[in-house]
């Protein structure tokens, strides 16, 4: 590409940058809601739905894992990069948020209530995600991916309100 044609797109390197990490996390954005889609209308039980909805995730890293690589090598280069440090930041609170309405999606669907506040369990879920991603990335074990993700559902379970 030319740098007038660059210059015309984009107002320099880390304009370009910031835009690769905001279409990382549309697609992102876009994955979590195909998985949230795909809930059945009478799923009753939450636990298949937590796993169901993790295994999607993985799903996603496993099928594109170069999106991945991408998306962290950008994450780290914001975080290190003047100007751009808080936009790693918002990258993560957006996570939560996903992660918050995944969480509550399940809960609707299930007829389950959580006894800890989705806002709260979300950071927890966006750990134990980054854990499955870098698990598989730097690994390519699915056994221990799927390992990550049971004992996330474990630990997610504990939080549901018993009937």
């Amino acid at each position: 590409m030319s740098q007038a044609s660059f210059h015309y797109a984009f107002s320099s390197r880390d304009a370009l940058l910031e835009a690769l990490v905001v279409s990382g996390l549309t697609s992102e954005d876009t994955a979590i809601h195909a998985v949230l889609a795909d809930v059945p209308a009478d799923s009753s039980d939450i636990e298949s739905l937590l796993r169901g909805g993790l295994r999607g995730y993985l799903d996603s890293v496993v099928s594109d894992p170069s999106r991945e690589h991408a998306l962290i090598a950008l994450s780290q280069y914001a975080r290190q990069t003047p100007g751009l440090e808080g936009f790693a930041a918002d990258v993560y609170r957006r996570y939560y948020e996903l992660a918050a309405t995944a969480l509550t999606a399940a809960a609707d669907a299930s007829g389950a209530r959580w006894r800890t506040s989705p806002d709260t369990l979300a950071p927890l879920v966006v750990a134990a995600t980054d854990g499955l991603t870098l698990a598989y990335l730097n690994t390519g074990d699915l056994d221990v991916a799927h390992r990550i993700v049971d004992a996330c559902v474990s630990m997610l379970l504990t939080h549901v309100e018993v009937a």
